[in-house]
């Protein structure tokens, strides 16, 4: 049975971009060829540094509008079997002897039932409303913020920015301003930044993406020339896999509600799908039981690496890092490959952003 409180549709800020692990957890759960169709697919990622010079890295990236994303999710879900219940939302846990045995949940049409289950799992996301209320949560304030609104772009601008782009500007840091290029000349502008940086932000939110779009030349074109089809929307990001319990008997929590995005990319849709599908499998194989087996697994398979791209945020939340960093990359293959092995995730980012790292990349 799958509840959502949201109708079918919701968006998702900055959840369009599928990264190659993302691509690779649709393939595991066999949808991969649904959603292709769907999306719009890119091999370069351009960063710039907070000096305006800019760097080149191969990346295996795909966009998709995140509300077509989950119809393609669930319409696969129902396909297999699952029921879906929208407009619902969960009032209460129903416990006994010790274990979550099911919820309390209301429709829209302000109707209360109780389902029974022998595991829920909760995969709410960065509200903390339903964690506190399921004993989950253990941090209230979110790890970033972030906001993105979509344009519609005329043909010859969208062929002249068709890479995916992200501007590190010491206006918004520590974060980044983004431009993802999607589906039928859609674009994805936004901006975020972390607070659980080395460094805290010297502006707001609206302020940054301001800044963003009267500086950044790509935004600063797509701003002019192109359409605003949604108004700007910002959101919580929770990261490093810190603000939530993972289990307790009878309940699972995996995906953002977890803090499963990364820390400085904000990559949350390859982890999110990750987390579910190993809650599932020690669902199956634990009799029932499985709430400790996960937090186990989850830490062995990924622990190393939130702490990695934890590392990597704090470094760039320092401009002049940043500057060395592109200028290094732009002088030799040794940098450019390190950054496109972190992001293909075949390397930690920890072997990078750390002081043994930093001296590799200075003699290299």
């Amino acid at each position: 049975m799958l509840v959502d409180k949201a109708p079918l549709g919701r968006e998702k800020v900055c959840g369009d971009a599928l990264s190659p692990d993302a691509i690779g957890a649709l393939a595991s759960l066999g949808c991969a060829h649904l959603v292709e169709p769907h999306w719009h697919r890119v091999s370069t990622l351009s960063i710039f540094s907070p000096n305006q010079a800019k760097v080149d890295i191969r990346a295996d990236t795909a966009f998709i509008p995140r509300s077509k994303f989950d119809e393609i999710l669930l319409d696969h879900a129902i396909a297999n079997g699952a029921d879906f219940m929208p407009a619902t939302a969960m009032t209460s846990l129903i416990e006994r002897n010790g274990r979550v045995a099911g919820a309390v949940l209301r429709s829209q049409f302000k109707n209360s039932f109780a389902i029974r289950s022998d595991c829920l799992v909760l995969a709410t996301g960065a509200s903390v409303t339903p964690l506190k209320e399921a004993q989950m949560c253990t941090r209230t304030t979110p790890s970033g913020m972030a906001l993105r609104a979509y344009y519609e772009v005329p043909a010859g601008l969208a062929n002249d920015i068709e890479q995916f782009s992200v501007a590190f500007q010491k206006e918004i840091s520590p974060g980044y301003g983004w431009v993802f290029a999607g589906p039928n000349r859609v674009f994805n502008l936004g901006v975020g930044y972390f607070t659980d940086s080395a460094r805290q932000p010297d502006s707001n939110l609206k302020a940054m993406w301001e800044h963003f779009l009267s500086t950044f030349p790509h935004a600063m074109s797509i701003d002019r020339y192109g359409t605003r089809v949604s108004r700007p929307k910002g959101a919580p990001l929770r990261t490093a896999i810190r603000g939530a319990r993972f289990g307790r008997p009878g309940l699972l929590v995996v995906g953002e509600a977890i803090g499963a995005t990364y820390s400085l990319s904000g990559e949350g849709i390859g982890k999110a799908m990750q987390t579910g599908v190993l809650a599932a499998q020690y669902i199956l194989t634990n009799d029932g039981y499985p709430e400790r087996a996960y937090e186990i697994g989850l830490r062995e398979r990924f622990q190393a690496r939130y702490e990695g791209y934890l590392a990597a945020q704090n470094w760039l939340a320092y401009p002049k890092i940043c500057n060395f960093l592109v200028a290094r990359a732009n002088r030799g293959s040794y940098l450019r490959q390190q950054i496109e092995e972190i992001f293909a995730e075949r390397r930690n980012p920890s072997d990078l952003f750390s002081i043994t790292g930093m001296i590799r990349t200075l003699f290299a």
